[in-house]
């Protein structure tokens, strides 16, 4: 009896303890974001965009972008590696992307000072980065496409 009793408890902890982390679907959460959104139509950006301001390196697997078809400075994407272990390099790079892309809006404001600049500067207010499992994710958008975001992502 207490043989049996054991191999339950092992078989219990082996099995149902056992708690996987549901990987993140792209197209689901993007759906659900463009769905909920009101910040107009959105594009998907093609591979170049990417390798351009992410890089390609071998250990990205999978990579979705979308920025606002008003070119207002709107985006999220989400980055697939290969390993965990790569996670930290992969939110590095998605810090520098965005630092570069606010260090440029910052340079236009100052000599062109205008009310789109300051809105576009005003989106790095609510930035938000992250990563679940081995996918990397970002959103630069108003308060309301945060929050889509933050549900989407969930």
């Amino acid at each position: 009896m207490k043989r049996f009793l054991c191999l339950c408890l092992l078989l219990f902890l082996l099995f149902g303890c056992a708690k996987e982390e549901k990987s993140l679907d792209f197209e689901t959460a993007a759906s659900r974001i463009l769905e909920a959104s009101e910040n107009g139509a959105f594009v998907r950006a093609d591979e170049d965009f990417v390798k351009t301001n992410f890089g390609a390196p071998d250990y990205l697997t999978e990579a979705v972008v979308y920025y606002a078809e008003r070119g207002d400075g709107t985006e999220f994407g989400f980055f697939r590696v290969s390993d965990a272990m790569h996670v930290a390099e992969m939110e590095q790079t998605v810090l520098e992307y965005l630092t570069t892309e606010r260090a440029a809006v910052e340079s236009l404001a100052a000599l062109y000072p205008a009310e789109e600049l300051n809105a576009r500067l005003a989106r790095f207010q609510h930035a938000q980065t992250g990563a679940r499992d081995t996918v990397v994710y970002y959103c630069l958008g108003d308060d309301a496409l945060c929050k889509a975001f933050e549900r989407a992502i969930r």
